[in-house]
């Protein structure tokens, strides 16, 4: 399979999600657009790009000219401009998004250059903050390799709840790339007691030296001493169901869109693809034993 490109993506959710068949070899290229706003006071962001024919293995070009905004439930209304040094890039002033108020979004663009724009539109609901009470490193040998499981502890609301965890060490991201979110719901604990949920497994350092250079890349490696933050956000069923399937799609590697995946959940309407999802994110850290 070929490897596709997430981050020809990032920004919303939306209130309504379609599905839609593309074909994948050699199709035509199509609008992909994907943006998250988060509760965070910084500018945000939304990227777009042009998928690429299935065997062209060059990233995905940006799509540049375009208009877009965001408005908000009240009718707050933020322009957003592409970045020079990098096509396809679209940035706000800083602002941040608050829980329980909807935003839309709207991107006008001449995307087929037949000389009238085309517009896109996608909406979400920013759900409430989600909080664990704390995380540890359990470190743990498997098939000789020494290893931390990161796990969890809290207590889920008595509601369908779905979540998506991302992490940095040290202060940098680790979470730079969809194939290393990680997402769940709570069929498992819902209302319940979170008591050592696993998020995730991380390597040890002194695995590296051994691991081959896919394995390398598809890694993370902690060590002794190195701070662990995880960040952890509530999202909708659409955005988690738009995660898990692309993370299906490519194997959970990175780049994501190539050619656009078949039957893969959007909410931008017009024939685009992608996703417009926006949380709130709250964070605990620990330090690897």
């Amino acid at each position: 399979m070929k490897k596709l490109s997430l981050f020809s993506l990032i920004l919303l959710f939306a209130a309504c999600t379609e599905r839609i068949d593309i074909e994948t070899e050699n199709s035509e290229p199509v609008i992909v657009i994907y943006g998250v706003i988060t509760d965070e006071w910084k500018p945000q962001e939304i990227r777009i790009t042009r998928s690429a024919p299935f065997f062209d293995d060059r990233p995905n070009a940006g799509v540049s000219g375009a208009q877009v905004t965001v408005t908000s439930s009240e009718g707050k209304r933020y322009e957003f401009s592409e970045r020079e040094s990098t096509p396809g890039y679209y940035y706000s002033s800083a602002w941040k998004a608050e829980a329980g108020k909807q935003y839309s979004l709207s991107v006008r663009v001449d995307f087929d250059r037949d000389g009238t724009a085309e517009h896109y539109e996608a909406s979400t609901t920013v759900l409430p903050p989600a909080y664990l009470d704390s995380v540890k490193l359990a470190p743990n040998r498997i098939m000789g390799n020494f290893t931390y499981l990161l796990l969890a502890y809290g207590r889920d609301a008595a509601s369908e709840d779905y979540y998506l965890f991302r992490f940095a060490v040290n202060g940098g991201s680790v979470s730079d790339r969809l194939s290393r979110y990680v997402v769940t719901d709570d069929v498992l604990f819902n209302g319940q007691k979170i008591n050592g949920l696993t998020l995730r497994r991380f390597d040890d350092v002194s695995n590296w030296e051994n691991d081959n250079p896919e394995k390398r890349n598809n890694s993370v490696y902690l060590k002794s001493g190195d701070k662990l933050d995880v960040e952890m956000s509530m999202i909708r069923k659409g955005y988690f169901d738009f995660i898990n399937q692309c993370l299906s799609e490519i194997g959970r590697e990175n780049p994501m869109f190539g050619a656009p995946p078949s039957n893969i959940v959007t909410n931008i309407s017009n024939g685009g693809i992608g996703y417009f999802s926006g949380y709130c994110t709250t964070r605990t850290s620990t330090l690897v034993p």
